[in-house]
């Protein structure tokens, strides 16, 4: 049976992440790739903070004094695009393969608010695509034993004030200025042409 695993994270460490789970790979994979985002975010939440507005281009962004303490600049991208609108920031960014000859591309898109509690809304999604000269098809996000993780998506929130005093301290790592009400990670596996999952378990343990 072809089965299709969405995988979802409101800032989570999910209890999927133990060593005798299928899926251990992958979560660990997911965290890296939103250690990356909460980077490129966090900088765009401190740079608002800052001038009253979002950065409005990629160099506005990672040209910030703020990309600098949150290391937004070591996050080596083959592309990122910009684009601020009113209260809202979407970005769109490759990052550089960290292998040689890597025919594939992580395509990451998400979007940045204010929230009324002060902090920033990040709702992000993550895909992954064969490299141009290959078609560009898309491609799984992982694979997990019999599972198939077609995306990466969810929910961050980050505390600008937390990443601020963590800079300033020197204590900030890019997950450390994430915060969540929930903190969950769903998992829902559902069977060709069936609309209800046939499987669903969460975990509820915060991001350290």
């Amino acid at each position: 049976m072809r089965l299709l695993l969405l995988l979802a994270v409101l800032a989570a460490a999910p209890a999927f992440a133990q060593t005798d789970s299928p899926l251990a790979s992958t979560a660990a994979t997911f965290r890296d790739d939103l250690s990356g985002l909460a980077r490129l975010a966090a900088t765009a939440a401190l740079v608002r903070e800052r001038t009253g507005a979002f950065p409005a281009a990629p160099f506005a962004l990672l040209g910030s004094p703020e990309a600098d303490g949150t290391d937004a600049r070591d996050f080596r991208l083959s592309a990122l695009d910009v684009t601020a609108a009113g209260d809202s920031l979407t970005l769109r960014y490759i990052p550089l393969p960290d292998a040689p000859y890597v025919r594939e591309d992580l395509v990451v898109t998400a979007t940045v608010r204010r929230a009324p509690d002060g902090r920033y809304a990040v709702r992000h999604e993550m895909r992954r695509f064969a490299a141009s000269a290959d078609g560009g098809r898309r491609l799984l996000y992982d694979r997990a034993g019999v599972y198939r993780v077609e995306r990466g998506y969810g929910d961050l929130c980050i505390d600008a004030a937390k990443a601020r005093a963590q800079i300033a301290a020197g204590t900030y790592t890019p997950t450390s200025a994430l915060v969540t009400t929930s903190g969950d990670l769903t998992l829902r596996v559902h069977p060709p042409g069936e609309a209800e999952p046939v499987f669903f378990e969460t975990s509820s343990r915060p991001m350290p």
